[in-house]
Formats: C-alpha cells, sequence, structure tokens
C-alpha cells in the first residue's frame, strides 16, 4: 500500500451511487457484495458503502475500506468500464486482507460479462 486510488476513479456522490444501486447488477460472496453498471470507457470507478452495522469501530471500518480500495487500485483493469459500489456484508479483521481481494477479484469477470452484456445494443 503506497499510493492512492484517485479522485477520478471514485464515485463522489450520492446520484452517481443511486444509479450503480438502480441497474441492479450485483455478485456477492462471503464478505462482499459488489453493484456494477456501465460507466466511462476505459475506467473503473469505486464507491464504498459501509455501515455501522456491519463495523462498529471506526477502526474496523478504516481498515475495510483501506483493504478494498487498495485491492480495487491494484486490479482496476479487471473492473475498467463499470462504475462498482462494494457493500461489506460482514466484518473482517487484520489478515484477511488477500481473502477479501480474491474475493473482489472472483466477482470481477461474472459481474462485468453480466453488466456490460445487458447494456450493448
Amino acid at each position: 500500500m503506497g499510493e492512492r486510488l484517485p479522485r477520478s476513479a471514485r464515485l463522489t456522490n450520492a446520484a452517481a451511487f443511486a444509479a450503480v444501486f438502480a441497474h441492479r447488477c450485483v455478485g456477492r460472496s462471503e464478505h462482499l457484495t459488489v453493484s456494477a453498471k456501465p460507466g466511462v470507457p476505459d475506467l473503473g470507478r469505486l464507491g464504498l458503502a459501509l455501515s455501522r452495522k456491519v463495523a462498529a469501530r471506526a477502526v474496523d471500518r478504516n481498515y475495510m475500506k483501506r483493504v478494498i480500495r487498495e485491492a480495487f487500485r491494484c486490479h482496476a483493469m479487471h473492473y475498467a468500464g463499470m462504475d462498482v459500489v462494494v457493500t461489506p456484508r460482514r466484518i473482517f479483521r487484520r489478515g484477511q486482507g488477500k481473502a477479501i481481494e480474491a474475493e473482489l477479484m472472483a466477482l470481477a469477470g461474472p459481474l462485468a460479462n453480466r453488466c456490460l452484456a445487458s447494456c450493448k445494443p
């Protein structure tokens, strides 16, 4: 972890999050729910929806966000052309970062196939 996820690669307003949730293209794993919709070509954008219900302590929520952002940044080419909102389903702790990264990557292919194919003419 060293570089930051640039602002251009983030979903920053409520309208962008609402558009992704309205598209209803969803993939689920043990720890994550990933919603996606086609977006800017050649650019994957990430949004995080993480509540206190999942992790009560801010320290845990911040760690979870850091792990997800870094996994997305390192593998952004798998999500190119999609706006993605990641919602953790349950808490994950230190030492599970690689497993979470693997879950995020396992969801990338099927999600891209379904979401991008659904909008082609």
